[in-house]
């Protein structure tokens, strides 16, 4: 197995985890911020937040722990993961880089689902739950192709079982 891959895969996943968690943080004090333009994001449009400096300012930036257990996509996404681990890894016995990858990419599922739900909207009571169903959703997904590709570089061993 190549290393180059899962190193290249473990760098994007963290950068990607960097990058969601501070947009949650920054997403949680909008009021605060005055530099971010608010009605591309209540249509789901992200870039405005990446392109304003107190996103860069902010970066890195832990959002607050009970924002990161949002219930239902904290489901959806062990739901996801944990279908997709089990084919990929048990069934299929993929190769770890792919595996990986395909965590990474099961963050674009509640991103599509967010931005359908915001189509036309105008509120910003309707906007925050989806934003953090995208975001979160991305947040899960990049830390399961981190943790898996950590573990695989390092060759972590599940547990022997007691017979």
């Amino acid at each position: 197995m190549k290393k180059l891959p899962l190193n290249l895969l473990l760098f994007t996943s963290m950068f990607i985890l960097s990058l969601s968690s501070t947009a949650i943080h920054q997403l949680s004090t909008l009021g605060s911020v005055s530099d971010t333009a608010l009605t591309p994001i209540l249509h789901g449009q992200l870039l405005p937040l990446f392109e304003s400096a107190a996103f860069w300012a902010a970066y890195p930036a832990l959002p607050a722990f009970s924002q990161l257990f949002l219930s239902s996509a904290l489901i959806v996404m062990l739901l996801l993961l944990g279908l997709t681990g089990y084919y990929l890894l048990i069934l299929k016995k993929t190769d770890p880089a792919i595996a990986g990858l395909a965590f990474l990419l099961l963050g674009a599922i509640p991103a599509l689902i967010s931005l359908t739900a915001l189509r036309g909207n105008q509120l910003p009571e309707i906007a925050g739950p989806w934003l953090a169903f995208m975001l979160t959703g991305i947040l899960y997904s990049s830390t399961a192709s981190t943790i898996y590709s950590l573990a695989v570089l390092v060759k972590v061993q599940p547990p022997s079982r007691i017979k």
